[in-house]
């Protein structure tokens, strides 16, 4: 992930991939040496909007020419800027008034890895609620996932 400027879309695909609820993308700039700015977005998987963001801007002292200290400096940026972003971000993610409930499924004697992915899809596709099905552990007969819906469970 070492794009120089990564779209809203891409943003977006790479957390539904990991099932998140928000994604944080960001983009650091050094000026002349002199000052590091970082730029901050949050966004809603559900939605595909953009809940907050946040830009800060830190001095570089005059003598960090090592790597660490310019790493010293955008982590307390980070720092910052997420304690400024946090709030918003929280408010929005407890907003949510759905229940979300997990339910863990074995399934034993499957022949291949399509009939588990098959049994996944399935899930998802067919079944109101289900947002992420995870595998969990996996045996030499046996296979365990979490399935996350939204919604009680009958």
């Amino acid at each position: 992930m070492k794009v120089p400027d990564l779209q809203t879309a891409s943003v977006l695909k790479w957390g539904r991939l990991f099932s998140a609820d928000v994604v944080i993308s960001g983009h650091v700039d050094i000026i002349d040496e002199k000052e590091i700015t970082l730029m901050l977005k949050a966004f809603d998987l559900k939605n595909g909007l953009r809940i907050c963001q946040g830009i800060q801007t830190e001095n570089i002292t005059k003598n960090a020419t090592e790597k660490g200290d310019v790493m010293a400096a955008l982590e307390r940026l980070s720092n910052r800027l997420i304690a400024r972003l946090s709030p918003a971000i929280t408010r929005f993610v407890g907003s949510s008034s759905e229940e979300i409930s997990h339910l863990k499924i074995t399934m034993k004697r499957l022949s291949s890895y399509s009939e588990f992915r098959d049994f996944k899809d399935f899930l998802k596709k067919n079944i109101k609620g289900v947002s992420s099905v995870k595998l969990t552990r996996m045996k030499k007969n046996s296979l365990t996932v979490s399935v996350e819906f939204h919604g009680d469970r009958s």
